[in-house]
């Protein structure tokens, strides 16, 4: 279920990580070649962050062979307190503003990453977020 350079940390669904690069080469018609996952070191991350991480590798395309590179973070509860809305650091919002698609319809003057997916754990209280 995953290939990667550091294979202890997560499982990555290969259906998920396929759907997420179709997306970001614009085709839907490709096959992952290799992959490879690697933990972006931070100094300081929020507590919410369960980890960031470069995944990256080659996929075949009817044309060609293209490297794609997206980043993976990891958000989870740190606390029971930061499962409510109203917390200043809820830890869902940053999933949820991803989810609702406003971050594609800000002017041209803020840039924000392209979201591919979110993906729930809610059994765990973890989330994971696809950008480009």
């Amino acid at each position: 279920m995953i290939k990667s350079s550091d294979s202890q940390h997560m499982n990555v669904d290969t259906e998920i990580l396929r759907e997420c690069i179709s997306k970001a080469l614009k085709t839907t018609d490709l096959n992952l070649i290799n992959w490879n996952i690697d933990p972006i070191s931070c100094k300081s991350t929020n507590f919410t962050t369960g980890g960031i991480y470069r995944v990256h590798g080659i996929a075949e395309t009817v044309q060609s062979h293209l490297p794609w590179t997206i980043v993976l973070k990891v958000i989870q509860s740190e606390h029971e307190d930061k499962n409510h809305l109203q917390h200043h650091n809820y830890w869902k919002r940053e999933a949820l503003v991803n989810e609702s698609g406003i971050l594609t319809r800000m002017p041209n003057v803020i840039q924000t990453p392209e979201s591919y997916k979110v993906e729930k754990n809610l059994r765990v209280k973890s989330g994971f977020g696809w950008r480009k």
